[in-house]
């Protein structure tokens, strides 16, 4: 797959002209919530995680855009821990210290539950990424139309 990477970049970071982008889909944000937790069966909004002990996923740009999630209703969560690896996030909210507003979730371990939110959010797009100069080979092709349909079918079982 030489000369791309699948990934999502906001617009406030213009890749230039030497970078060609993909959109592959979009992914909405997820609430990440521990399972024993009042929140996990009900419906959940960003104004009701705002109240509750929160875990930023801060790995830019995606700190800044699940803080812009809140900025932009006028929210301000009551930031617990901040991190820049997924997998402690999903832990840490696994053992009950705070919930956490992510882009994906596909492999939340046990003691996690994932949600919809009832808010009408922006979502993520999601991109391929090569060099605006670099011709693609076949193989990476093939990757952006896997990753294209995979993600198409995602969004058709929501």
């Amino acid at each position: 797959m030489h000369g791309c990477v699948a990934s999502w970049c906001p617009p406030k970071y213009p890749l230039g002209t030497l970078v060609y982008r993909t959109v592959l889909g979009a992914a909405a944000p997820k609430a990440v919530i521990p399972e024993n937790h009042p929140l996990a069966p009900r419906t959940t909004s960003l104004e009701l995680l705002a109240s509750e002990p929160f875990l930023l996923f801060d790995l830019a740009p995606a700190g800044e855009y699940f803080s812009g999630l809140f900025e932009d209703r006028d929210l301000h969560p009551r930031i617990r821990f901040r991190t820049r690896s997924h997998q402690l996030l999903l832990d840490l909210v696994a053992q009950g210290l705070g919930c956490s507003v992510v882009s994906q979730a596909a492999a939340a371990p046990a003691g996690v539950v994932v949600k919809d939110l009832a808010d009408e959010l922006r979502p993520l797009p999601i991109l391929a990424l090569s060099g605006a100069r670099v011709r693609l080979t076949r193989r990476a092709e093939t990757f952006i139309e896997h990753c294209r349909a995979a993600l198409s079918s995602q969004g058709s079982r929501r």
